[in-house]
């Protein structure tokens, strides 16, 4: 059995900087006994005072590995995130009980003909209506393609959705990347970056969005009481995510009902939930 942690969105030091969400992750990653940890990217500003996360996190004794999310690179270009995060490439894959793991990198923007990294929020700088972002350049497809025609069982994470169609959210194109996986044994694919709780099938794969670890925006923000993450427990008949429940530290508006609510597309709840996907057949617990 292959089991694993992820989280995403920690934004640490955008909502709190006492370290209190960090610890949480780790103590529950430890309790868990994961083979390896994964961030879905929006960790925490990429600069040296922060690299006691990455220790903490390496803490636990397994590999970590990471995702850049666009929020990594609001200061910082991608060769500075890279380097902080310890990335020999943008984009990359690593194996586990005999599983591939492919780690995309959605955060480009496309312009006048270029795949551009993102950098200090230029994806906010549309132009015109040829301006697309998040996209993923060719060449990462092509990779990606190769990649998948491993004859390997394969897990694809992202920052950005590979089906969330809603404008602005996921990934451009996304259809033509789902494309790719026909045909391929892709057993899940998870995000985050859309702060919520959602999950789909399409065509047979799975998609699991991972909440933030630390707050839903709903017209303004709204911080949960707990780091939001979630274990997945995989062997040869079925694929367990195991999710939490948490809370608002924020109230709730008036009516009661925000976690009831659909925001840019997702559910807004504050919880990573459950579910038991067998033979490319999902079931919520």
């Amino acid at each position: 059995m292959i089991r694993f942690f992820v989280f995403s969105d920690l934004h640490h030091g955008e909502m709190e900087s006492d370290g209190r969400r960090v610890a949480e992750l780790t103590a529950r990653a430890r309790e868990q006994k994961p083979d390896f940890i994964i961030s879905l990217g929006d960790l925490c500003p990429p600069v040296e005072e922060n690299r006691w996360i990455l220790r903490e996190l390496e803490s636990v004794g397994v590999p970590v590995y990471h995702t850049i999310g666009n929020h990594d690179t609001d200061r910082h270009t991608l060769a500075e995130v890279m380097d902080f995060l310890g990335l020999k490439r943008p984009y990359y894959s690593f194996e586990s009980g005999g599983v591939k793991f492919i780690v995309l990198n959605t955060c480009y923007i496309y312009r006048e003909g270029d795949f551009i990294p993102l950098y200090g929020r230029n994806y906010k700088e549309r132009g015109d209506s040829s301006v697309r972002y998040p996209v993923l350049p060719p060449e990462e497809l092509d990779w990606l393609s190769g990649e998948l025609d491993c004859g390997k069982s394969c897990v694809v994470f992202s920052h950005h959705s590979l089906i969330n169609d809603f404008p602005g959210r996921g990934v451009c194109g996304q259809a033509g990347v789902r494309e790719r996986f026909r045909g391929r044994n892709v057993l899940l694919c998870m995000n985050g970056n859309d702060h919520g709780d959602d999950f789909r099938v399409a065509e047979g794969v799975p998609y699991y969005l991972v909440n933030s670890a630390s707050y839903m925006w709903c017209e303004s923000i709204v911080r949960y009481k707990n780091a939001l993450s979630v274990c997945v427990e995989m062997d040869r008949q079925e694929l367990r995510v195991i999710g939490m429940e948490s809370g608002y530290i924020t109230e709730a508006p008036e009516d009661g009902k925000l976690g009831e609510r659909i925001w840019n597309g997702v559910g807004i709840a504050p919880r990573t939930s459950s579910y038991t996907i067998k033979r490319q057949t999902a079931g919520k617990e």
